[in-house]
């Protein structure tokens, strides 16, 4: 589980797929006992840690590539590319690679800089004329930082628009209808509509498509083969199936039209293919050093500050070792490189599973198999036997509100031990230290329980490599440990049903619902389609937390009601944030 906030997007939404039987644990472990195909051994430390890691997130398959001073060292494919048909995974199986898209659109834009047919601080409407007057101030470098203040997406996500083809004319048209989210500049937010508008930039300077402009000068140049745009009707050799993991079983993810998202996460590719990009981007001759060093540079906002990403890659550090990486996820699929720069070390893993799996964390776990520096030390001594009383179990299980905004850690017993999930994240151990505090090595966190003046926990201290100490209260139990009750108070569960109803039909429904905190209200910009196909509730219990120090939307919770979440969409639980007024603040929906 990584405790910092990862870059996911585009996951499927469940009720979108088609179900498989249920994935059991003794199919899975015949997935992963699938021999290793590594270019270096037999099998060594990384093909253990990935076929655990397939076991404990549930992934039908996974490949990986290694790259060290510029040379592949290590590639190998795991598990299954496809389930149904057996096809088991390699280097040259083909996933789509979501996210990572965005490098190859900042590099085009880079090789048009470096032409001069285009400027870094041009504004957008040199190229898109007519847009809106408030993307008057919207610049390219705006775009690439993700800083110009645009919604995450062009097109409003519903339903039936979720797989629908749409031409450049039409996203730019759903686009220019929504409102900024802050001014340009101002402020860091993960938009993909930013690159698909930058593909279209590219097209509009170039004057040849997007995909022709990207293959004959960044993917031919460097070899890449076997890497275009996805387009879901064509015949794709070694082609993986994509698979989402939810409600405890593994489903067949229908493809998105990559015409939604062509400059932002239109492409497939292999392990092998992005570790030539990979030594391309250090070796080939097509992007000057300048272009790169400007790629690999934090964005400064209109304050002075520093953000964490600088052209299509984000930016940061482990332990003093810089990397620059870019997560992807494409509705099924997930995958990572990450560039630990001063290492000369370039960790590429790809896999056919969303929901849980964490790409992002397996490619950092693998490079500390290569570079020691990279691992945490304990603060204290780990305890040698990792089991951990029932009692203390019992106490330490449970939804933490971890950043706010319904980011949740999820910590549940697993015979004997702890373990704990952020959302879209597999499971980790944490091990008990011999201060009675717990440690997670992956990312160098120390949890430490606070308890009340009966000794039941109420939150954790969360320290941080560096010693940065986060403290998070504990929202409640999970649904599985919750006493059922009675609804003393059914007018406001038919009141809840009602507002769950008008979010699955957007703001302007919402904005009539009294029982709605404004602040919630406002934030809401479309319809969620997590209520697409609500039914209804069912009454599970009711909790005071009054005394937690929870908020939501900028106000303090001082109830949580839970029920059953019934949809067309498979189990759910809600879990739902009251004022002391009543007035519901916010939501979480859970599986589990």
């Amino acid at each position: 589980m990584r405790h910092r906030k990862r870059d996911v997007t585009l996951l499927a939404q469940p009720y979108l797929m088609n179900p498989l039987k249920p994935f059991s644990r003794t199919f899975l472990a015949l997935v992963i006992a699938v021999p290793a195909l590594s270019s270096i051994c037999q099998a060594d430390a990384v093909d253990d840690f990935v076929r655990a890691r397939m076991l404990r997130d549930k992934i039908p398959g996974v490949s990986l590539a290694v790259i060290r001073d510029g040379k592949v060292i290590k590639s190998a494919g795991y598990g299954y590319a496809n389930l149904e048909l057996g096809a088991t995974a390699t280097p040259n199986t083909v996933y789509q690679i979501g996210s990572i898209t965005k490098q190859f659109t900042a590099a085009a834009v880079m090789l048009l800089v470096q032409n001069r047919k285009l400027g870094l601080d041009d504004r957008l409407s040199k190229y898109l004329p007519n847009v809106p007057a408030a993307w008057a101030d919207i610049r390219i470098r705006h775009l690439l930082t993700h800083t110009a203040g645009l919604e995450g997406n062009g097109i409003t996500t519903t339903e039936k628009t979720f797989f629908s083809d749409f031409t450049e004319d039409e996203i730019l048209e759903s686009a220019k209808k929504l409102p900024l989210i802050s001014k340009p500049g101002e402020r860091f937010s993960y938009s993909n509509l930013g690159y698909d508008l930058l593909a279209m930039v590219i097209e509009r300077v170039s004057g040849v498509s997007y995909r022709t402009f990207v293959s004959e000068r960044l993917l031919r140049p460097a070899g890449m083969h076997s890497t275009d745009v996805n387009d879901p009707l064509t015949i794709v050799r070694s082609r993986a199936q994509g698979y989402l993991f939810v409600d405890g079983r593994l489903r067949n993810c229908i493809q998105i039209s990559p015409t939604q998202f062509r400059g932002s996460a239109s492409l497939y590719s292999t392990v092998l293919d992005l570790a030539k990009w990979d030594m391309f981007l250090t070796h080939g001759n097509v992007l000057q050093k300048s272009s790169l060093a400007a790629m690999w540079a934090p964005m400064t906002l209109n304050d002075g500050k520093a953000t964490g990403y600088g052209f299509g890659w984000f930016l940061s550090s482990i332990r003093g070792h810089r990397v620059v990486r870019h997560n992807g996820a494409m509705n099924g699929f997930l995958g990572n490189i990450a560039r630990f720069v001063h290492d000369k070390l370039t960790v590429i893993v790809l896999a056919n599973q969303s929901g849980v799996a964490d790409t992002e964390r397996m490619a950092t776990a693998i490079a500390r198999l290569y570079v020691p520096g990279l691992r945490y030390a304990p603060p204290v001594k780990l305890l040698a036997a990792p089991k951990i009383g029932p009692n203390e179990l019992r106490m330490l299980t449970g939804r933490y509100e971890y950043w706010g905004g319904g980011y949740l850690l999820t910590v549940a017993a697993e015979k004997g031990r702890l373990v704990g999930h952020m959302p879209d994240a597999g499971l980790n151990d944490y091990l008990p230290l011999s201060d009675g505090s717990y440690w997670q090595p992956d990312d160098g966190v120390q949890l430490t329980p606070t308890r009340d003046s009966k000794g039941q926990v109420v939150g954790l201290k969360v320290r941080f490599d560096g010693g940065w100490v986060h403290p998070i209260p504990k929202v409640g139990p999970l649904v599985a440990d919750l006493v059922p009750s009675r609804d003393t108070n059914p007018a406001l569960s038919r009141e809840i049903e009602a507002d769950f109803s008008a979010f699955g039909k957007g703001p302007a429904a919402v904005k009539k619902m009294l029982g709605i905190l404004p602040a919630k209200a406002r934030s809401v910009s479309r319809p969620d389609l997590n209520f697409a196909r609500f039914c209804g509730l069912q009454f599970i219990a009711e909790q005071d937390v009054a005394e937690r120090g929870i908020e939501r939307n900028g106000a303090k919770i001082a109830w949580i009601r839970y029920f059953r979440f019934a949809s067309a969409t498979g189990r759910k639980f809600a879990m739902v944030y009251l004022t002391k007024d009543h007035l519901l603040a916010d939501y979480d929906l859970t599986t589990e």
